[in-house]
């Protein structure tokens, strides 16, 4: 069964000081608001670039919650970045999906 995650972008920068800052790149959340995928670039995530495909390689970093970032406690998770990068967008949510889907044991408990 495939694991649900919805996708979010940044809001557009508002403001004086709006040229300075770098847009983020879209990220996923599990339906329980946990995270679940961050995608990553040296440029800013600008939506006439992707669409034209202008822009560097994108990386994909993946939310192993079988390594808790707090040992003690056993809360938390781990980013893990996958080996591959990708050329397009479309590309890195579909290889982050089918990865989330072969790997339930990276979920959270309660996105399962």
């Amino acid at each position: 069964m495939a694991s649900k995650i919805k996708w979010k972008i940044q809001e557009r920068s508002t403001g004086r000081y709006r040229s300075f800052r770098k847009r983020q790149w879209p990220q996923a959340e599990y339906k329980d608001g946990s995270p679940a995928v961050a995608i990553y670039c040296e440029d800013g995530y600008d939506i006439k670039n992707v669409r034209s495909g202008k822009h560097g390689p994108l990386t994909v970093r993946i939310a192993d919650y079988s390594k808790p970032s707090n040992k003690a406690t056993g809360a938390g998770f781990t980013w893990m970045m996958l080996v591959r990068t990708f050329p397009t967008l479309d590309e890195a949510k579909a290889a982050a999906q089918s990865f989330i889907d072969r790997n339930h044991e990276w979920q959270p408990k309660t996105a399962s």
